[in-house]
């Protein structure tokens, strides 16, 4: 990574800005020691324009620049600034950089992030998730009824007792969830999804599209999982695009 580093700000020039070291054909530990350069540099003008193409980074270089900006006050103040002019989005940041930001220690910048980030998680599903859990109260569960339900709507991407696969959250750890929470986390599940559930579009040189979680990524391929789980691999040098939707592989209405 070092070595990486070490090439990539040898050669950031206005002929090879560091956007072409953010393509989604070139390797992950490049666009990382981009980004750690640009942000040392700390090049506003730079910053500001990665941050306009901040859905179609790979996972671990919107990590690498959200958490760099998160350090310090000026990497705060372009990320709001990107908030205020729709170049970023809400749901672009997770839950726990969100917390981060509403309760920043800086007063005045806490104040104007829960002015642009307070209304996240509050999406038309609501009026569903209030629907149902009215309907939820006073209920018990009926396992044998759940368990066809179950294999039936959520098994291609959910594993449980030995039934379905094992792609999204891990329903083992949630016993401690309460019947309320699970319900919102199913009825709507963009309300606080985690960064590893995020579906992502890869758009390769000869036009094909796929769609799917970002499984794994390596200096050569991207692998996709589909809500049916299948896996699709896409070697880097044949994508032109990759870009995150922001929102849960996990479909609302499902």
């Amino acid at each position: 990574a070092l070595d990486c580093a070490g090439a990539a700000g040898s050669v950031f020039s206005a002929e090879r800005p560091v956007q072409e070291f953010l393509k989604p054909s070139v390797s992950p530990l490049v666009q990382q020691a981009a980004i750690r350069l640009l942000l040392q540099a700390g090049a506003e003008a730079g910053i500001t324009d990665v941050l306009k193409q901040l859905r179609s980074l790979a996972p671990t270089a919107q990590a690498e620049l959200l958490d760099g900006l998160l350090q310090r006050e000026d990497g705060i103040e372009l990320l709001l600034s990107a908030l205020e002019a729709g170049t970023a989005a809400a749901a672009d940041l997770d839950a726990a950089r969100r917390d981060r930001l509403m309760h920043h220690r800086n007063s005045k910048l806490a104040t104007r992030a829960r002015e642009l980030l307070q209304q996240v998680g509050v999406s038309s599903r609501e009026a569903v998730v209030t629907e149902y859990r009215e309907k939820l109260e006073g209920t018990t569960g009926d396992p044998q009824a759940g368990r066809l339900v179950f294999e039936k709507r959520c098994s291609s991407c959910h594993r449980l007792q030995d039934i379905g696969r094992d792609l999204g959250a891990d329903l083992a750890a949630l016993r401690d969830r309460s019947s309320s929470a699970l319900l919102t986390a199913i009825l709507d599940p963009n309300r606080a999804v985690e960064a590893k559930f995020v579906s992502y579009t890869v758009v390769t040189k000869d036009g094909l599209q796929f769609t799917g979680m970002l499984r794994a990524e390596t200096g050569a391929n991207l692998t996709l999982a589909g809500t049916d789980g299948r896996e699709q691999t896409v070697p880097r040098s044949d994508v032109d695009e990759l870009l995150s939707s922001g929102r849960s592989l996990m479909p609302e209405g499902l």
